[in-house]
């Protein structure tokens, strides 16, 4: 089975590791299992031999040049990989560093799918897992693995069947340690394989890698390292954010980390915020995604398109954001749904509509969602909803290199790359606006959900949802107003340090209204002069 070749020319999946790093896992995961002697070893996507090659060289080193001794552990090594050229290339290399040729007789490789392989239960399974997108694997394939991994769902890379099957071969003080995406940690696709971690394993140690990149190439793959060992459950685990490979190389020897927990949801708590802050929704706010439509360039138009009026709606694009303002371009989108939002338009009583998507009947035919139904060829992939437009809304769009929010008094409707947050109150969503932008949130977007090269966060509907802030509700107008006048009149430290004394306070003060009081409040203007 292969998965096609991505755009640089090598294979999807196949993306090696910095001989460093692998060396950092190596040691890691030995000094849990006292030694790799005499260790049962799996390999589950072996390559060319980045891991391999150095652990037969200990074991070599180890052996001190025993042969018997080295033959035995040689026996316990399990090494798997879909590509024969891969594993043509690794023999080359295993020949290479062997005292004897024979003993390549002893490892035990084979050509094969792990996922679908018979493998035996081992001490050590260490590597990296392959990287290939949902999309990117066959359907065949995709259903046999949601029938034989609980993990697998979603949209889940192929990376996650690969860390449940790994788990559940521990033998009992067996530990998996993996270079990884991780994503899992947080996205909803990981759900699953969290909760098989959380409720059977110990999740010893979080590596997040934020400053270099761990592999030979350049990939988006927002790297960690993890170990989870299986010893039972455990209450935390350690975690660290490393920005070097100097700093990595030093984790080895480092005594104290930060401990993270997950919690009954079974996602990862960065924080104990959740004790005494409260989520975005728990405080009556709606978070949602703007509209997508399969064909931007066909219902995407501006008023020059001859189409009746009445099923144009205002919207609103990343082009049209400058310095968190809205400069609308005059770009409207095309709604095929009927006023009501419940079904799709008789396009047959709109006869200008009909002629114009009718001209553009072989891009839209085209499109997923009308190949499923082919009545449905002009329906836009998201329903327009009737009340969105003339709400008060946040816009966030989806990455940005700073806290971008958008305030949208409701003119418009998103596009696909903003999420929204509405709410029946004006003045709390507008302080909520204060609150997002400020280092606090930023945290634990860049903790609960992803950062992009560069630095970018990427804010999406699921990452929006786990973060906690203070209960606006709680608030006294005044400090209200202040925090609307604070983001007015870009005082982000001020914001900064107001929220930094809520969350000290509340952690023994049940109440948010009492931190400052109404006589010691500074007036924005008085603000804007000192």
């Amino acid at each position: 089975m292969k998965y096609g070749i991505r755009s640089n020319g090598n294979p999807h999946g196949r993306v090696y590791t910095n001989q460093s790093v692998v060396n950092f896992i190596i040691d890691l995961s030995s000094r849990e299992v006292s030694s790799i002697l005499g260790k049962t070893i799996i390999d589950p996507a072996v390559g060319t031999g980045a891991f391999i090659i150095p652990i037969i060289q200990r074991i070599q080193n180890e052996c001190d040049g025993d042969l018997l001794k080295i033959n035995e552990s040689l026996k316990n090594i399990y090494i798997y990989d879909i590509d024969e050229t891969a594993i043509d290339g690794l023999i080359r290399n295993i020949l290479k560093i062997l005292l004897d040729k024979k003993s390549i007789e002893y490892i035990n490789i084979t050509i094969g799918n792990f996922l679908l392989a018979k493998a035996p239960k081992a001490d050590i399974i260490i590597g990296n897992p392959p990287y290939i997108r949902y999309d990117n694997i066959p359907e065949v394939q995709r259903e046999k693995y949601k029938k034989l991994f609980y993990s697998f769902s979603g949209r889940a890379d192929i990376y996650i069947p690969f860390i449940e099957k790994s788990m559940k071969l521990l033998n009992p003080g067996g530990v998996l340690s993996f270079v990884c995406s991780d994503r899992w940690f947080n996205n909803n696709y990981g759900k699953n394989l969290r909760s098989l971690v959380n409720q059977n394993f110990n999740m010893k140690y979080i590596f997040k890698i934020n400053g270099f990149n761990p592999f030979r190439e350049d990939v988006i793959a927002y790297p960690s390292i993890f170990l989870i060992k299986n010893d039972g459950k455990t209450d935390s685990f350690a975690y660290t954010e490393v920005e070097t490979l100097e700093e990595l190389e030093n984790c080895i020897y480092k005594e104290k980390f930060d401990a993270l927990y997950f919690n009954s949801k079974s996602e990862i708590e960065y924080d104990n915020y959740s004790k005494f802050l409260y989520s975005i929704e728990d405080q009556n706010f709606k978070i949602g995604i703007g509209v997508a439509t399969g064909a931007d360039k066909v219902f995407i138009v501006n008023k020059s398109v001859e189409v009746e009026d009445e099923i144009l709606i205002p919207l609103v694009t990343r082009k049209d954001i400058k310095e968190s303002k809205i400069l609308w371009s005059g770009q409207y989108l095309i709604n095929t749904y009927s006023k009501s939002g419940n079904g799709l338009l008789d396009i047959d009583q709109f006869p200008k509509l009909r002629g114009y998507l009718e001209a553009h009947y072989d891009i839209l035919i085209n499109r997923h969602i009308a190949k499923k139904n082919s009545r449905n060829w002009y329906k836009l992939i998201d329903p327009v909803k009737k009340d969105l437009l003339e709400k008060p809304k946040l816009l966030i769009p989806d990455i940005s290199s700073k806290n971008t929010i958008i305030y949208d008094e409701g003119n418009f409707y998103p596009h696909h790359n903003f999420y929204y947050i509405t709410s029946n109150n004006n003045k709390d969503l507008l302080v909520l606006r204060s609150l997002l932008s400020t280092a606090f949130v930023q945290k634990q977007v860049a903790q609960k959900g992803l950062l992009m090269n560069g630095g970018a966060l990427r804010w999406q509907a699921q990452t929006l949802r786990k973060i906690y802030l203070p209960k606006i509700c709680d608030l006294s107008i005044e400090i209200k107003d202040l925090l609307i006048g604070y983001y007015e009149n870009d005082f982000f430290d001020k914001i900064d340090e107001f929220i930094k004394d809520l969350v000290s306070l509340n952690t023994t003060s049940p109440s948010v209204a009492m931190v400052y009081k109404r006589g010691e409040i500074p007036s924005v203007t008085q603000l804007c002069i000192s």
